[in-house]
């Protein structure tokens, strides 16, 4: 229902509608999400970052991005969100990150599903870890075989990179590639941008927001794991996200100890024991 009446309304929706009487900020529902896009596409083309580098746009459009810092499940299924409503954004993807491993079975072919739903993939790095694992060759070097990896499992060439945590880290290394920087002055100062970053929107967002103010150009970034079919607040949403980490350890563990007790080796060591320690 959600979707049709998108579908039914993009078009239409009048771009002067006060915003601030129809959407809550507080709301991360994927309803208050629909109409957040519903607002910002009623007067805006939807663009990626590599569309802006080959058409140099003018007039109005919206960068959407997001940012995959916790939970793929939570990104997947924005992005099939997004893709019944004809949206397309820019994923972008650790391949160091605590939390999934890019190259384990369960999201191996996660980067390419994004894909062939339509989005673009973008590289997401973080600095420390990069720092740590780049001694002999260097931060460039690593940041080409990272996103040569990245490129092979989204099946289309990786065009554009954001740092992970660039409050925290400092600094960025990459200023100057052949790749799309997504914190570059073109896509951050030249345009507006804004982010719901730890579930949270700042106030320039939302004095813009609640006045129908928000600028013409504008790149935004949404945190996926911030959003469901219900909103929720940041704290149950990450007690949550661990807690499902957790029961998912405990049931590859069980799974572990079973394969153990079935083992060949295990049952004969186990026996060998068993037979010395009654002699």
């Amino acid at each position: 229902a959600l979707i049709t009446s998108f579908r039914k309304t993009r078009s239409s929706l009048c771009p002067k509608t006060s915003w601030g009487s129809i959407l809550r900020l507080d709301d991360f529902s994927y309803k208050a999400y629909r109409d957040l896009l519903h607002s910002l596409l009623s007067s805006r083309r939807n663009l990626c970052f590599k569309d802006c580098v080959k058409e140099n746009p003018e007039g109005s459009y919206l960068i959407l991005r997001h940012d995959v810092d916790f939970s793929p499940e939570a990104a997947f299924r924005m992005a099939e969100f997004e893709a019944e409503l004809d949206i397309k954004a820019t994923y972008f993807i650790l391949l160091s990150s605590p939390y999934y491993n890019l190259l384990s079975e369960d999201y191996i072919d996660f980067p390419r599903r994004l894909a062939e739903m339509g989005h673009d993939i973008g590289w997401h790095y973080d600095v420390k870890t990069m720092e740590k694992a780049s001694r002999d060759i260097g931060l460039t070097d690593m940041m080409e075989r990272e996103i040569g990896v990245l490129s092979h499992l989204a099946g289309m060439d990786v065009t554009s990179i954001a740092m992970h945590n660039p409050s925290l880290s400092g600094i960025y290394p990459f200023r100057k590639t052949r790749f799309i920087n997504a914190y570059a002055d073109t896509y951050t100062k030249d345009i507006a941008y804004f982010s719901d970053s730890c579930g949270a929107w700042r106030d320039e967002f939302a004095g813009r927001f609640e006045k129908n103010r928000i600028p013409m150009q504008l790149q935004l970034l949404i945190h996926p794991i911030f959003w469901s079919a219900t909103s929720s607040n940041r704290w149950e949403i990450l007690d949550g996200f661990v807690q499902g980490k957790h029961d998912h350890l405990l049931e590859d563990t069980r799974q572990v100890k079973g394969s153990w007790r079935n083992h060949t080796g295990v049952n004969q060591h186990d026996k060998r024991i068993r037979i010395g320690s009654t002699r």
